[in-house]
């Protein structure tokens, strides 16, 4: 094989290979959202489960000190979201649907 060919080849296969993961599209969402109790104070350190009901696949946070809590790259599905904090009694909503770049 020639040396031109070569290097073209090479060529073509870097440049295949750096514009592959561009060409990806990923079908992704989030669940963001703050946390706090009934009389509107904030509770930080709470745990917030995402469940896929699905593929039982699960993706555990903590709320920040402010109780803001992001669950980011999600696949598109169903999910229960299940909120825990000590003091507090859980809390769970069943079928939330995430949907294609949505920021729920």
């Amino acid at each position: 094989m020639s040396s031109k060919k070569v290097v073209c080849a090479v060529v073509v296969v870097l440049m295949v290979g750096l514009a592959a993961p561009l060409l990806y599209g990923q079908a992704t969402g989030s669940f963001s959202g703050t946390i706090s109790d009934k009389t509107g104070l904030l509770v930080a350190g709470a745990t917030v489960k995402v469940t896929s009901q699905g593929t039982g696949f699960t993706r555990e946070v903590k709320t920040d000190g402010s109780g803001h809590y992001l669950v980011p790259l999600l696949p598109v599905g169903f999910y229960t979201l299940r909120v825990e904090a000590q003091g507090f009694g859980p809390a769970e909503q069943k079928d939330v649907r995430l949907q294609v770049d949505e920021q729920r």
